[in-house]
């Protein structure tokens, strides 16, 4: 039936009004297209809001949300870049960049396991093409999906040494610090001291009182009141042992916050300076106000970066971060033990003691270890690793030139400042040889390196009790090197039986760690796996001891 006059004049407007608004949706575009080029991001955003809002086709809302998402990544608006990125992938699923932006957006908030998929999806969706430019974009995508992985690997691996995790109080009890604290008294009276209870224990005694000290903050006639020894006594349960950090409620990070900044101001502490600072005015201090006060303000400033360091490594994936605030308190420790070194511990304060320093340089080389990880720039990477190596050797040096207490005098204090250093400076020196294996081309180099590093990792498992999972970590990390770096088949069945003796011995105490929920059994069978097939290999004469394994005939 033919229209009427005015329903003709109707759809007639109609094309004209949707005319109209394409064409202003498409001036307004290009406008903010102008407005980001010129870096001017809230103008660019007003322009592409004004363009959505004429509600266009969805592929060409889809630009203009993905662009909005962009100008929000320039400003740091990350939580809205996500939105507007997601709804961008939502109108046109096939939209690469829009899945770019998405990936970038999880990235800046520390959410690798969601960056990850997304950097997929905008590999998946690149149209397969041989032209220069696409070629490039996909090999970007690549690097960040690698990125993301090893991100999600590091945060995993982290985890599992450091027991960064939130627990309810009604899990308390199965916890590997709990269950410590319990056999402390059977230790002593049994005459052991050959246990990683001792430590653990202890530091999680320390670390649960800075903790609870924190609940004694008052404000009493506008003014706050602090216990000024929470901070103290994290930091002492971080450095001791650093597995025993955990969250048992949402509300200790607020906490933590404000007790940084309360004792800060208390104590007339130089954390938002710089070292250089420090430095500068600490001496001047000391004159005008005396060593009690100057060694507070020190102290606190050393411990609330060692704190912030090692929050932003653990809580907010940040090892960049955590790697620099740990460079400040080395900085201001090492000055402090050149320019003091002739005042009493009393007066210029515990942080200049020779174990104080061991056990920040066990969180800074941990912090390095993870910024070397995620680094793909291959140059970056030889610089991080020399400067890992050099700390990892000055610690072995330096604790193997120290008088150690013996392990029947202090349990505590010689294995959470001598021996768990020392190790850990094996592990990282195991690491550099890892790493190096990957960074040459030569297979011959390396499976060298990889024996090298098979051999440190070996090292430093005898720096651990034989009840502590790291104890049956690094030996698990010694066998996988030495199956990879073809070491001779004596040497690594006698890793692998090692290994075998090791894992159960670590269930009593560690059965509920971080690390058994990052998948630690799968980790140990992958290389126990091999055990009874290169035995019998040497049994049966197919492999003389002194042969090199060859992982493909296993």
């Amino acid at each position: 039936m033919p229209k009427s006059m005015n329903e003709a004049s109707d759809s007639a407007n109609g094309t004209s009004d949707t005319t109209k608004n394409s064409n202003r949706l498409e001036i307004l575009k290009e406008e903010g297209n102008k407005l980001f080029l010129e870096k001017k991001y809230t103008e660019a955003i007003t322009k592409y809001t004004k363009a959505i809002s004429l509600d266009g086709a969805d592929v060409v809302l889809a630009v203009l949300y993905a662009n909005r998402a962009a100008c929000r990544l320039s400003l740091k608006g990350y939580a809205e870049a996500v939105k507007d990125a997601r709804k961008a992938t939502e109108l046109d699923p096939t939209y690469t960049k829009a899945w770019a932006r998405l990936a970038t957006a999880h990235d800046r908030l520390k959410q690798p396991s969601r960056s990850r998929e997304f950097w997929q999806k905008a590999i998946d969706t690149l149209a397969s093409t041989t032209r220069d430019a696409e070629l490039k974009q996909k090999e970007q995508y690549e690097k960040s999906l690698a990125a993301a992985e090893a991100a999600i690997e590091e945060t995993r691996s982290f985890e599992a040494r450091h027991g960064l995790l939130t627990v309810p109080h009604s899990q308390n009890s199965e916890l590997p610090w709990t269950i410590a604290i319990g056999l402390r008294r059977q230790l002593k009276r049994e005459g052991r001291y050959r246990s990683c209870a001792w430590a653990l224990a202890d530091a999680y005694e320390s670390f649960q009182l800075g903790t609870s000290q924190m609940d004694y903050m008052a404000t009493m006639g506008g003014h706050a009141r602090f216990d000024l020894r929470s901070i103290e006594n994290i930091t002492n349960g971080i450095l001791l042992d650093h597995r025993v950090f955990h969250i048992t409620d949402s509300s200790w990070i607020l906490k933590v916050q404000i007790q940084i900044r309360g004792e800060t101001t208390c104590t007339g502490a130089w954390t938002d300076a710089d070292p250089a600072t420090l430095i500068h005015e600490a001496p001047n201090w000391q004159v005008e106000r005396g060593w009690d006060w100057v060694r507070q303000a020190v102290g606190n400033t050393v411990r609330c970066w060692i704190l912030q360091g090692y929050l932003a490594g653990g809580l907010r994936q940040d090892p960049v971060g955590e790697m620099e605030y740990l460079d400040n308190a080395l900085e201001v420790i090492n000055w402090g033990r050149r320019v003091w070194h002739d005042i009493s511990t009393e007066n210029r304060g515990v942080i200049f003691l020779d174990t104080f320093l061991y056990g920040v340089q066990k969180l800074h080389m941990e912090a390095v270890m993870k910024v070397c990880s995620r680094t793909t720039n291959v140059e970056r990477k030889r610089q991080l690793l020399e400067k890992l190596l050099e700390e990892a050797e000055s610690v072995i040096r330096n604790v193997d030139r120290s008088t150690i207490p013996r392990r029947e005098d202090d349990p505590v204090y010689t294995l959470g400042y001598y021996y768990h250093p020392r190790g850990y400076a094996y592990s990282m020196r195991g690491y550099y040889l890892r790493e190096q294996a990957k960074l040459t081309r030569k297979q011959v180099e390396q499976k060298k390196f990889m024996r090298e590093a098979a051999t440190a990792y070996k090292e430093a498992s005898k720096h651990f009790d034989e009840d502590d999972e790291s104890h049956a970590y690094f030996l698990c990390v010694a066998a996988e090197n030495m199956l990879s770096g073809s070491a001779p088949a004596a040497l690594t069945l006698e890793c692998l039986q090692e290994l075998k003796e090791a894992v159960p011995k670590i269930y009593k105490i560690w059965a509920n760690s971080s690390m058994s929920r990052q998948g630690r059994e799968q980790m140990f069978q992958i290389q126990l796996k091999y055990e009874p097939k290169l035995r019998r290999m040497l049994e049966e004469g197919k492999i003389k001891n002194e042969d090199p394994v060859k992982l493909e005939k296993l």
